[in-house]
């Protein structure tokens, strides 16, 4: 089969006018791709940081469960439960979800009171591509103790990317 728009027998014209644009293609790809990331983990320090502001997290207190390799990163299934009691006085106030590769970091805030009875949540997410997951939940005395928060960190490969934008 011959197609007109693909010769069997390209000119040198045809030739350096493609590869020039392959080159010049490539050559922009990349430099975005490296301004993208350079945001990406900008904005992760910066939700990272505004929401520890200095306090040291404490870790094994939350149950992050993700899949280690996901296959489509259109589809994340994620499960989070926080092992703390819900008293009027001392309760898991907030959890937020954070990705550190995402064109933006912060995920999901998930709100809880008393009434909740538990600090726990499922759902799904977009991830971009193999990064780390970090849960982090606020405790309600923080308000009037020193800050106490919450820590958990998953890594997650992701064959296809589902968030490039």
């Amino acid at each position: 089969m011959n197609s007109p728009l693909v010769s069997a027998n390209p000119s040198r014209r045809d030739f350096l006018i493609t590869a020039s644009s392959v080159g010049v293609g490539l050559s922009v790809s990349g430099a975005l791709t490296r301004v993208l990331a350079a945001q990406k983990s900008d904005d992760f320090k910066a939700a990272y940081d505004a929401l520890t502001k200095d306090a040291q997290p404490i870790e094994d207190k939350i149950k992050l469960e993700i899949d280690a390799y996901i296959e489509n990163g259109n589809m994340v299934f994620y499960r989070l439960s926080v092992d703390h009691a819900m008293e009027p006085n001392d309760y898991v106030k907030r959890v937020h979800l954070l990705s550190t590769e995402n064109p933006f970091a912060r995920v999901a805030r998930f709100n809880f009171t008393p009434q909740s009875g538990r600090a726990a949540v499922a759902g799904r997410m977009r991830l971009a591509k193999t990064q780390n997951v970090v849960a982090i939940a606020e405790l309600s005395s923080a308000e009037t103790s020193a800050a106490r928060l919450y820590i958990a960190k998953r890594y997650v490969q992701v064959a296809i990317g589902g968030c490039e934008t």
